[in-house]
């Protein structure tokens, strides 16, 4: 419940942010255009007076306005963090994490829009003044847009959390039934390798050990006789294997 209220207001302030910022990229505009024509004004005639006085004021009062915007749109990302570190699973929560996250996308787009529209009047403007008010105001809606910027990720991480389902858990005990073991429990093995006694493998080895190969059986060679060496010749012994004289 707690986590629904939350997010209803993350999504209030987000539509609210995004009219405020609606309204001052209508001043905006308007104090482009007088830029423009301003401008246009002056390179037909140089010498010409500037006739609109309360150029200067209105971008003034522009500018404070920024400021107090800066002031009520901060801590959205501190927020949003917590919403993300504390979200969970809840059908009900669903639509109003994406409806922020819509907002959240939608407020960082009209920002950059308005720092593009601010960056254009600042290329207008002629008098020393007017630009150095405009150069501050770039530098705040700038540092606005840059706040703004981590905004959709961490809104998107939150509708993430929110909309996952939890792993579900393990059906039955966990233990895993013995390696050959049959329907009543009893280790079954193969005739010839299983019991105390086997006359074909030998002992079985202790649980959990791997069965070793037996031993290789040595087979004792039959000795090949010995064939004299040399020609046997008529009445003539034949020479020794050993080679000693007579």
């Amino acid at each position: 419940m707690e986590q629904l209220r939350a997010l209803r207001q993350v999504e209030s302030r987000l539509s609210l942010v995004g009219d405020r910022v609606s309204v001052l990229s209508g001043k905006l505009e308007d104090l482009l255009f007088r830029a423009q024509r301003i401008a246009h004004e002056l390179r037909r005639e140089p010498k010409a007076k500037n006739t609109d006085a309360m150029f200067g004021y209105d971008l003034q009062s522009f500018r404070r306005d920024v400021r107090a915007f800066g002031n009520d749109a901060g801590g959205f990302s501190s927020t949003l963090g917590s919403l993300e570190r504390s979200a969970r699973y809840d059908e009900e929560s669903l639509a109003h994490a994406q409806a922020a996250m819509r907002l959240a996308d939608r407020l960082h787009k009209n920002l950059s829009a308005l720092l593009d529209k601010a960056v254009l009047a600042h290329q207008y403007m002629r008098e020393a003044d007017h630009k150095v008010e405009a150069w501050y105001m770039i530098q705040e809606i700038g540092s606005l847009a840059q706040q703004t910027q981590a905004l959709p990720g961490l809104a998107n991480k939150v509708l993430v959390a929110i909309g996952s389902r939890p792993a579900a858990a393990p059906s039955g005990d966990g233990e895993r039934p013995p390696s050959g073991g049959g329907a009543d429990g009893k280790d079954v093995r193969p005739v010839g390798t299983g019991g105390t006694s086997d006359t074909a493998g030998g002992p079985l080895p202790a649980d959990g050990a791997s069965p070793e190969a037996p031993p290789p059986v040595l087979q004792r060679r039959a000795a090949v006789p010995l064939r004299p060496v040399g020609r046997l010749v008529t009445g003539v012994p034949a020479a020794s294997p050993q080679g000693e004289p007579r």
